[in-house]
């Protein structure tokens, strides 16, 4: 039976290539997604700094952690002098406050 699984997902990734689309391996069960954590939306900023307020997004909203950076002292859900910089669907690359990150992940120093 298992064979017969493997040589069908073989034949759906031929396929699939084919017509240009590419078929990937399920990743596992434990991978994360960062996103805003706020009561109601986030404040996404221009910079790692409260004075450069660029717009709020709303709760929930998928954030791809991009590097880390220690700034200007900010609370929110809790006192860090902690920056994210952050992609969303709703902004291209723009800052968020640590407290405001939930399943953070590990990314590099900017």
């Amino acid at each position: 039976m298992e064979s017969h699984f493997r040589s069908a997902v073989g034949a759906v990734a031929a396929i699939a290539a084919t017509i240009g689309f590419s078929v990937a391996a399920p990743g596992p069960a434990s991978a994360a997604v960062s996103y805003c954590a706020a009561s109601g939306s986030c404040p996404v900023f221009a910079g790692p700094n409260s004075a450069y307020y660029y717009a709020d997004i709303p709760k929930f909203t998928a954030t791809q952690m991009i590097c880390w950076t220690d700034a200007q002292w900010y609370s929110v859900n809790y006192s860090s002098n902690r920056w994210f910089k952050v992609s969303t669907p709703y902004t291209s690359t723009t800052w968020m406050h640590s407290s405001e990150v939930y399943n953070q992940i590990t990314v590099s120093r900017c």
